[in-house]
């Protein structure tokens, strides 16, 4: 396809982030930076949509580049230059797109759907930085230096679910092409270790996620979400957030220590129907996480489980 239409190259854009989340390679798949926008510019919200997909696109391949450094299996000593020279020139065009992005709402008026579409494209903005500045790091604890941009993303987040009240929507639509909040939010509940806002962005899943968003559902997402804060803080989370749990909680707000934070995880496919010890029935798929263990921080894999809403209920 030499010359796709615009729509169709709309779509492409969107869809390349997608194969660098099963865990592509730069060179399974290679990035190519488009030139349809240069400088990162743009007039509407089509457009800026467009950059961001392809930034974001770089983002998660740069990240996939460095997976071998950051979770032990390479000396890190051993980054190669042009992967560090990659994640400084995408910083700075992420750097040049908020510019871009910055006047574009200045000088154009929206009305609620583009508001929200604004909002998502804004929340991705903070994820690359914030994913790509940690990149390159073995530890876990570099991500407490975003606690702003995490609470950002948490404001458009509640901008989102108050816009939705008050529209009358209050819950999304099954199915969402398009990458929403929801993954934007979980990445904030997996990297973002400060317990209000994790648990906030964990409740915030269910009132602003999609159940179905693009390749991501939403109710793995959330299940997920509460097996590694429980891991992470030690605690016992219910199966659902509940406006008592986040003011009442008298949990200790402690930062967890590097040696209790998750590096990564992976889930069984197969599921399995569980009865509690209340008698309730759960489903659950099983999970390992991967912790550092002794001096070397060596990974481990422990295994855990993940216990599924029977029906996604926003």
């Amino acid at each position: 396809m030499e010359h796709p239409s615009p729509e169709t190259s709309a779509i492409i854009n969107h869809l390349k982030i997608f194969p660098f989340f099963f865990g592509a390679t730069l060179y399974d798949f290679p990035l190519r930076q488009s030139l349809k926008h240069p400088n990162n510019s743009f007039n509407d919200i089509s457009a800026a949509i467009e950059t961001m997909d392809c930034l974001m696109s770089r983002c998660v391949g740069i990240l996939r580049a460095f997976d071998p450094f950051r979770i032990g299996t390479v000396d890190i000593i051993e980054i190669p230059d042009y992967l560090v020279s990659m994640q400084q020139e995408l910083d700075r065009e992420l750097d040049i797109w908020r510019t871009s992005f910055s006047r574009f709402l200045q000088k154009t008026e929206q009305n609620d759907k583009d508001k929200s579409y604004l909002r998502v494209i804004e929340a991705r903005w903070h994820v690359c930085k914030i994913w790509l500045q940690i990149s390159s790091y073995r530890d876990e604890m570099v991500a407490d230096r975003f606690r702003n941009q995490f609470e950002r993303i948490l404001e458009l987040a509640r901008e989102d679910a108050t816009q939705n009240r008050v529209s009358g929507a209050e819950s999304p639509s099954y199915f969402k092409f398009e990458m929403g909040l929801a993954p934007l939010l979980h990445f904030v509940v997996i990297k973002c270790r400060y317990l209000d806002l994790r648990l906030e962005a964990w409740s915030l899943l269910r009132t602003v996620g999609h159940a179905k968003e693009s390749i991501w559902d939403t109710s793995i997402l959330y299940a997920t979400g509460r097996c590694i804060i429980e891991q992470e803080h030690g605690i016992e989370l219910p199966l659902r957030a509940t406006k008592c749990l986040l003011e009442n909680a008298c949990w200790d707000h402690t930062l967890p220590s590097d040696s209790r934070r998750i590096r990564d995880s992976y889930i069984e496919d197969e599921e399995e129907s569980h009865i509690q010890c209340d008698g309730s029935r759960v489903i659950r798929k099983r999970i390992f996480l991967f912790v550092p263990h002794g001096a070397q921080r060596e990974l481990r894999k422990v295994q855990d489980w993940i216990h599924l809403l029977e029906k996604f209920e926003a």
